[in-house]
């Protein structure tokens, strides 16, 4: 294996890893912004 191969490699590999994380990332958010608004909404009632 050349050195060029394994850094090619080595960069696809972190490429996919950065994608996965900002997808995971993205997906807390959306997630912690539902159970925002879920734990809102009966406080709103009460008033």
């Amino acid at each position: 294996m050349t050195q060029n191969t394994y850094k090619k490699r080595k960069y696809r590999s972190h490429e996919l890893a950065v994608r996965t994380s900002s997808l995971a990332l993205k997906a807390h958010r959306a997630f912690n912004l539902e159970q925002a608004q879920r734990s809102e909404l009966p406080f709103r009632t009460t008033l």
